[in-house]
């Protein structure tokens, strides 16, 4: 694996990982590496139940880290009806990431939300 690796993942709404099962225990074993340098996450509107439905670090009984791992996020946008957020993981003080990234607007959140909260209603 490399040392910038990247991964791209799809969750439901109610954090279940939607796709190779695998995939978490990858994620998670570049956390622990510290390999893990930027994480695309889909957020797909439907809920998944079931206990032992992988979270984005596995089955939730076995996904516990070492350590909590602190994440920055560069760039959230709505497509339709999922919304799309790339975070940066953070390592030795500063973040893992080469280019300084354009903050995130507050507006563009305060809009994603506003429109889920109307169509909820």
């Amino acid at each position: 694996m490399s040392a910038g690796a990247e991964v791209r993942v799809r969750l439901s709404i109610d954090g279940k990982l939607l796709g190779r099962r695998g995939q978490a225990e990858r994620i998670r074993k570049l956390l622990e590496e510290g390999k893990l340098k930027r994480l695309h996450v889909t957020f797909v509107p439907c809920v998944v139940g079931g206990a032992e439905t992988p979270t984005l670090l596995g089955v939730p009984a076995q996904s516990m880290l070492e350590k909590s791992v602190p994440l920055r996020l560069e760039r959230m946008r709505q497509k339709g009806r999922v919304c799309e957020a790339i975070y940066s993981v953070r390592g030795r003080g500063k973040f893992a990431s080469e280019t300084r990234p354009s903050p995130v607007k507050k507006t563009v959140c305060k809009r994603a939300t506003r429109k889920t909260n109307s169509s909820a209603a």
